[in-house]
């Protein structure tokens, strides 16, 4: 059976989402598995999810997906490299065959020479002079710079950067097939609609696939204003800190008032938002630092989470179980105990999201796959 992977977010699923879902079943045949590897409850972002993973997974299903499993936490709210070092790994460990994903280009040979670009020797010798000499300048800013001297627009989009990574780590874990889509400019973002689903906008569900609006409507709505608030009073009361990041974020904690002005107030003009909530996060989760993680050791998952499935993702999934590289959880008494950590981990992000969504702390461990 071909199979064709789409690593993704799906916060929320929209209309552009959907497209790209169905090509990838393009890519893997009438016949073919359509698997997407997908955030848990926390996203790159280093947010909490607007809905929860197996309510996504729901509408997944409904959009296109045949089987769609977890990126766990850290990786799911780590940056792009670690971020697509664990989508593509579980893809890969799941057979996929090809890559579905969107850019801004919709350029693959573009991507593809990104790929070539970015581990060369001559490249990493043009990012190191361009860090040592302007070391105010964040990171995203050095990185098109560097790959400018090499001929690469400048603009390079963020999804482009990730399709980069998709590529370099396809090659390492053995997927040999890219479908590289354009985004549909006239679809807004997730983050737009996130914008209009905060903002109380009732337009934000007419970009959402008719499939998945009632699974949305039904589910409980996560906004951040309590992941905030924790992230605001948790800055302040640290006793210790362990980087010039967590010291700039208790002093930005102790001069404001509220969690609104914290968050404000968070990033540098070197540290972006999403890089300061990440170092808050992981230190919340009881990780010493964030370079060196689980999974900024540049080590893949060790499990993924069973999230949903049709008829089509179940016969596949049946076919290949025996022979899977990674241990695949459908309910915690699944869990071998080579994964223990890494999964109390993941299980420790479900509780923080569970206070951020006003649920039970045990809502997750109760919950099981859902089948269509």
């Amino acid at each position: 059976m071909k199979t064709s992977a789409v690593i993704c977010e799906f916060n929320p699923i929209h209309l552009g989402h959907k497209y790209i879902l169905s090509k990838a079943r393009e890519s893997a045949g009438d016949d073919g598995c359509v698997i997407a590897v997908m955030s848990g409850n926390f996203c790159e972002r280093c947010t909490p999810a607007v809905y929860d993973k197996y309510t996504r997974a729901h509408s997944a299903v409904l959009c296109g997906a045949d089987i769609v499993l977890e990126l766990p936490f850290p990786w799911c709210s780590s940056g792009v490299e670690n971020f697509a070092l664990g989508g593509v790994y579980i893809a890969a460990s799941l057979g996929a065959d090809t890559l579905t994903f969107g850019s801004e280009s919709g350029n693959a040979e573009m991507i593809k020479k990104c790929a070539d670009i970015k581990h060369s020797e001559e490249f990493i010798n043009v990012l190191r002079e361009l860090e040592s000499r302007e070391r105010q300048t964040g990171s995203a800013v050095l990185y098109s710079r560097a790959m400018a001297e090499f001929g690469i627009d400048p603009t390079l989009g963020a999804n482009d950067k990730l399709g980069t990574e998709y590529m370099i780590c396809g090659r390492k874990y053995g997927i040999g097939g890219y479908n590289v889509i354009r985004r549909d400019m006239s679809c807004k973002s997730a983050g737009e609609i996130r914008g209009m689903m905060f903002g109380g906008c009732d337009g934000a569900m007419d970009n959402i696939p008719d499939e998945a609006r009632a699974v949305f409507e039904n589910a409980r709505f996560c906004g951040e204003e309590r992941y905030n608030d924790i992230l605001f009073g948790y800055a302040r009361l640290m006793r210790e800190t362990c980087s010039p990041e967590l010291t700039y974020a208790k002093n930005t904690a102790e001069n404001a008032s509220s969690a609104e002005e914290f968050i404000k107030n968070l990033p540098q003009k070197k540290l972006t938002l999403a890089r300061m909530r990440r170092e808050l996060l992981f230190s919340l989760m009881g990780i010493e630092r964030m370079n060196k993680t689980l999974a900024s050791k540049k080590s893949p998952p060790s499990f993924t989470v069973l999230l949903a499935a049709n008829e089509r993702g179940r016969e596949y999934f049946r076919g290949i179980k025996k022979k899977l590289s990674l241990s695949v959880v459908t309910k915690p008494a699944d869990v071998p105990e080579s994964c223990g950590e890494e999964y109390r981990l993941n299980q420790d992000a479900d509780k923080l999201y569970t206070l951020c969504a006003g649920e039970r702390a045990d809502l997750f461990m109760l919950k099981k796959p859902i089948i269509l």
